[in-house]
This record gives C-alpha cells, structure tokens and sequence, in this order.
C-alpha cells in the first residue's frame, strides 16, 4: 500500500494496520514513498498545468468566479492535450524502472508538438521489454514485516500500487 510521507496517512509501522494488512489472506503494508520519490501522478505532470494556462487568460476575483473558471477550462482541453499528458507518464514510468524506482533521471525532451504537426504523435510509446522484466523481478522480491508488540510476521509479496 503506498503512500506519501503526508502527516494525515498512518505511519508505516501502525500496529493496527500491519495487522489488517496480514488478514484475510492479504500480504500487505504501508510503503511510505521517500521524499522527492518519482511522481507518478499524470495530473501533477501536466494536466494541472494545462488547465492553469487555460485557467489564468482570465482573472477572477471571487471563489465562485475561480471555480467557474477552472470548469471552464476543464472543458476546454483537448483529447490532445490528455494524451501528450499520458506519453509523458509512460515515459517517465520507463525512466523510473531504468534507474531502478529512483527519481535520478532525466527525462528526455519528446518533442510532442513537432510530432504532433508532423501527424505522427503516437498514442503509446514502445516499451523495452527487458527494463520491464527486470523491475518486475525487483519489485516480487519477497518481504517479511513484523506487526509491533507482537511475535506475529507475514511475509509480504504483494504491493499494492
């Protein structure tokens, strides 16, 4: 179960939870992300900016008018710009198992418009089907937690992500 190190989500050795997490045939825990951990969340790479460029041609001055706003500007983009939003998560998915799971990366420049121009802006990119299959087998890496206080482990071979 993966989480940001965000103080509201529970700590990743919470008695209560590791417990729940070992019952009913589940195998699972908390996995705290570290700080600056990869994003992988396709609004933060480039949705949110998408609609603030939208969003900010106006200047609202009221809550009601930011929202109208930003409703507005949800409606107005385009499949286009969702995708070149999703070429750009599955290429820094690919970088992540490259490096592998950390953020050490550069993310090379794609050049979406020009292929876009170009009419070839592809909906998927190809993926190397070695870099997947090796950070499958690093990630089914068995893991053993004990839940605290008690003489109780499981052995953890499943994540949630």
């Amino acid at each position: 179960l993966q989480q940001d190190n965000a103080k509201p989500h529970v700590h990743e050795d919470d008695a209560e939870v590791l417990a729940a997490g070992c019952s009913d045939g589940w195998m699972m825990h908390p996995l705290n992300q570290p700080a600056q951990s990869p994003d992988l969340n396709c609004l933060d790479l480039g949705y949110f900016a998408s609609i603030q460029t939208l969003q900010s041609k106006t200047h609202p001055r009221t809550t009601v008018d930011l929202i109208k706003e930003v409703k507005l500007a949800f409606e107005e983009t385009t499949a286009v710009t969702l995708n070149k939003t999703f070429l750009s998560l599955q290429a820094v998915m690919e970088q992540i198992m490259r490096c592998g799971g950390s953020n050490n990366y550069k993310l090379g420049h794609m050049h979406k418009d020009k292929l876009l121009r170009a009419g070839t802006l592809p909906i998927s990119l190809p993926s190397d089907v070695n870099v997947f299959l090796n950070a499958r087998d690093a990630i089914l890496q068995p893991v053993t937690a004990s839940i605290p206080g008690t003489q109780e482990a499981c052995d953890l071979d499943v994540f949630l992500w």
